[in-house]
């Protein structure tokens, strides 16, 4: 088979219809000018209310006097402001949660708490209580100090899950929240009315000297995580994408969270608790940017598509298809040929020794040892809770293993690069989901992150209008995620997948939510990828029939471990069947390959 034909046939099936090219850049044009447009009205009503706060009603004779007392508030305004919003959508963005505000780290019950705690052992009148320089630095220090240990703590001990953040931030919160409320019932009552007073956040009592400071600690936080904010929209997908797309994922939301923490520590050290602020500012903007749709022109990761990669994306179909002979393998392949001719079985396979995965006593996985060939689809069946899909997630990084290894090439899969192991390997698991307003090339796009990071070039865009093509939704490559069926948002994800163009891909689950038709053309999609592009392909099964018809190996299990291996003929037989299912089999045989019926 030549090249050529390799590429016919990995056209669709069914004749599908793309949009126009014109009239696409034309949609882009359009909503790239209403993006334009609102965001020239958001500044110029900025502006406005700006000015109008600086100089409104001022009489000329005092205009000097209230420049002076204006300035600052209006600086002050402005830093609180950009801090809050800014670790409101960090905070939001990680969490996958537009309704909730960093005030659940528990930074402004902190802060009450320490104004408390100077007012009650100090006194109203010390100078922790009057200097505000002094009040400033305090204020950063502790509440610097417990955002970097606990949280860097919480997430140490508890493997990066944010949700136990949530939740031991919460319990903090209320902690101090009670401190203070006991310490104050036993207060005086004229300091306790100076510190009600001192607690109100209030820009007309800003010192201006605490400004230059608190910017410069905002500054310095920006810059310390200026990478970290560049992928922030790889971390908007979840945990799974994001590890699968060579991100670090524990590393990275650890130091945001602290980032965020620390910047709510300057804001409230500031004006005092303005947490509201937040969630008003996050969410307006939401609301702004979802109305004109924030797509069209930029790629997922922020920044604009260059002109000259644009230019490329309007080139014919056929010329994709002449570039794409060039990448091509065309591998003849026989169901009984042992190993593909371009890959290196001994180096490449992937080697399981003695993997275990336990929660508390019980065993999920026990004693794994399996090598799995490269350049063939293996895949792994068994009942619901028999350990595959824990077995993949471990092969890719997603799941800690609790016993074991895991060879990839030569090397522990421990032992890689995040960044490096996500160009060899892409996995697919169940648990994707998007809360962004994406469209289906935006999502796509993500795969090329560990290629080419937030700089897409138009050799990557055209991988991604391939994937798209692969799996037929060339109709909704302009139509938002959310807006789709359960089955089309699974395609779009496989395509997101493929984009990634990795030697092996893992998919747990890749025909659930599919009909009878895209499920099948996903399995015949799976079996080319391992035929003509030379991949090896991972895949957890529930239909053992769709695994008997399209795969080279099948992996069974039973109670977390290995109940099988082999070749189809070896796996699929009514014995092995019907130890591993507890059911009764018949094996009949349609054009050579085995076909289950169980009563």
């Amino acid at each position: 088979m030549s090249a050529m034909e390799s590429v016919q046939s990995l056209e669709p099936v069914r004749s599908v219809h793309a949009p126009n090219g014109t009239d696409a850049e034309s949609a882009v044009r359009a909503r790239s000018r209403r993006i334009a447009v609102g965001m020239a009205a958001l500044a110029a009503a900025t502006f406005v209310a700006v000015l109008a706060y600086q100089f409104a009603f001022v009489n000329p004779k005092y205009f000097e006097y209230a420049m002076s007392l204006r300035w600052p508030r209006l600086a002050a305004m402005l830093t609180a402001a950009f801090a809050i919003s800014a670790a409101s959508l960090v905070f939001q963005t990680i969490i996958r949660n537009t309704i909730v505000t960093p005030c659940l780290l528990g930074m402004n019950s902190l802060y009450v708490l320490v104004h408390t705690g100077v007012f009650f052992f100090l006194g109203a009148g010390s100078a922790f209580a009057t200097d505000p320089q002094l009040a400033f630095f305090l204020d950063l220090v502790v509440m610097g100090v417990v955002a970097t240990v606990v949280y860097n703590t919480i997430f140490e001990k508890t493997g990066g899950n944010v949700l136990y953040v949530l939740l031991i931030g919460t319990v903090l919160s209320t902690f101090f929240s009670s401190v203070q409320s006991s310490i104050t019932r036993i207060m005086d009552p004229n300091e306790y009315d100076a510190l009600l007073t001192s607690l109100v956040a209030s820009f007309t009592n800003v010192n201006a000297s605490v400004l230059v400071p608190g910017v410069f600690l905002l500054a310095a936080i920006g810059i310390w995580l200026r990478r970290d904010l560049a992928i922030l929209d790889v971390i908007a997908l979840g945990r799974d994408p994001a590890v699968s797309l060579g991100v670090d994922y524990e590393r990275t939301v650890r130091r945001l969270m602290t980032g965020v923490a620390l910047s709510i520590a300057v804001a409230t050290a500031l004006v005092g608790p303005l947490s509201f602020l937040g969630l008003i500012t996050a969410n307006l903007s939401r609301r702004i940017f979802r109305r004109v749709g924030l797509c069209g022109d930029v790629h997922p990761h922020g920044r604009a598509v260059p002109r000259r990669a644009r230019r490329e994306l309007q080139r014919p179909r056929e010329r994709f298809r002449d570039d794409r002979r060039r990448h091509l393998l065309p591998l003849p392949h026989s169901y009984d040929d042992p190993y593909p001719l371009n890959v290196d079985r001994n180096f490449d396979m992937i080697t399981i020794r003695n993997l275990e995965k336990r929660y508390d006593e019980r065993a999920v996985v026990d004693d794994v040892s399996v090598t799995l060939p490269a350049g063939k689809v293996i895949s792994m069946i068994g009942p619901n809770g028999a350990g595959k899909s824990t077995v993949l997630g471990m092969i890719a990084r997603l799941v800690a293993r609790s016993a074991g290894d895991i060879e990839f090439k030569g090397r522990d899969v421990s032992s890689w690069e995040s960044r490096d192991l996500a160009r060899h390997l892409a996995i697919l698991t169940q648990s994707y989901a998007v809360t962004m307003k994406l469209t289906v090339r935006e999502l796509v796009a993500f795969g090329r992150f560990p290629h080419s990071g937030t700089h897409l070039t138009a050799e990557d865009w055209e991988k991604v209008d391939e994937a798209i093509r692969y799996m037929e939704l060339d109709p909704f490559a302009e139509r938002f995620i959310d807006e789709m069926s359960g089955g089309q948002r699974q395609r779009a994800f496989i395509a997101m997948v493929l984009a990634q163009d990795t030697e092996y891909v893992l998919l747990d689950e890749p025909t659930n939510n599919l009909d009878i038709y895209h499920a099948t053309q996903m399995m015949k999609l799976v079996r080319r990828l391992c035929d003509e592009l030379g991949k090896t392909v991972i895949l957890v099964l529930h239909e053992i029939n769709l695994a008997a018809f399209h795969s080279d190996y099948i992996c069974a299990f039973k109670d977390g471990r290995v109940a099988a291996f082999g070749t189809v003929d070896e796996v699929m037989t009514s014995e092995t069947l019907e130890t591993i299912y507890g059911v009764p089999f018949e094996i009949h045989r349609i054009e050579g390959r085995p076909l289950a019926i169980f009563h």
